[in-house]
């Protein structure tokens, strides 16, 4: 369980994979539970603007879930085989440090600019205007991959 940093809500991780979260001064749920996981939820922290909730299980890949979004949307974290057991928001909150069952440490680099970065290292090219058009249509198109 884990406060998000305004004390208003906690969020509790069940045996089934599923993250709930609770208003503090009712003690009721706020909204579905977050769901993704295959297996108990082992680890959770909260950014510090409480936007975002990174989520680890103890099977499969830690969960980054952006809690401005409704209904709130993951994004898995996955490193090769490793499995993280453990997760924490550090450095201001733009990282995101996991911790596998084996000792193996990851840091994520958060920040929307390294993510566009990294994209365009794995495309090697900026989306074209179809591409953004089917895959972003509420958007204006807006490429962001320098040549």
């Amino acid at each position: 369980m884990t406060f998000d940093p305004a004390g208003q809500t906690f969020a509790y991780g069940d045996a089934v994979g599923r993250t709930w979260r609770y208003d503090t001064s009712t003690l009721a749920a706020t909204g579905a539970p977050l769901a993704g996981h295959d297996g108990a939820i082992a680890s959770m922290s909260y950014s510090g603007s409480g936007r975002l909730l990174a989520t680890a299980s103890i099977r499969g890949p830690a969960r980054l879930w952006d809690l401005t979004s409704d209904p709130p949307t993951a994004t898995a974290l996955t490193d090769g085989d490793a499995i993280p057991k453990a997760v924490a928001f550090i450095r201001d909150g733009s990282h995101l440090l996991s911790i596998s069952g084996d000792g193996h440490g990851r840091v994520w680099d958060l920040r929307p600019s390294e993510w566009f970065r990294r994209a365009c290292a794995i495309a090697g090219r900026s989306l074209t205007r179809a591409e953004w058009q089917e895959s972003l249509p509420d958007r204006p198109y807006a490429p962001v991959c320098r040549r």
